[in-house]
C-alpha cells in the first residue's frame, strides 16, 4: 500500500498538519516544551504525555522525585514553546 490510498480520514496521524503535528513530533520525541496560560500567563515546562484535538497533557517533574500530569486545554493556551538548550541531548545530536 502506498501513503497516497491511505485517506486521512483512516489516518489520522495524516490528518494533522501545523501546529497539531509540530505537537505530535514534540511528544513522540520526548521533548520539554513550556506552555503559558492564556489567563494567568502561568508557566508549566515538562514533557507531552498526550494530547488530541482540544487537549494537551503534560507531565511536570517535582524537585522532591514526583510528578503531576496537567491536563491543559488548547484554549486556554497563549503559547508554547521548545528551547533546544533545556533538551536532553539525544534530540539535537
Amino acid at each position: 500500500m502506498n501513503i497516497s490510498s491511505v485517506s486521512k480520514a483512516s489516518n489520522p496521524i495524516l490528518a494533522e498538519s501545523g501546529h497539531e503535528l509540530f505537537l505530535r513530533g514534540i511528544e513522540t520525541a520526548g521533548a520539554i516544551v513550556t506552555i503559558q496560560e492564556l489567563d494567568t500567563n502561568e508557566t508549566f515546562t515538562g514533557i507531552i504525555k498526550h494530547c488530541d484535538s482540544s487537549t494537551i497533557s503534560l507531565r511536570v517533574d517535582r524537585e522532591d522525585g514526583t510528578y503531576q500530569v496537567y491536563v491543559i486545554f488548547k484554549h486556554a493556551i497563549k503559547k508554547f514553546w521548545v528551547n533546544p538548550a533545556n533538551q536532553p541531548p539525544r534530540l539535537f545530536q
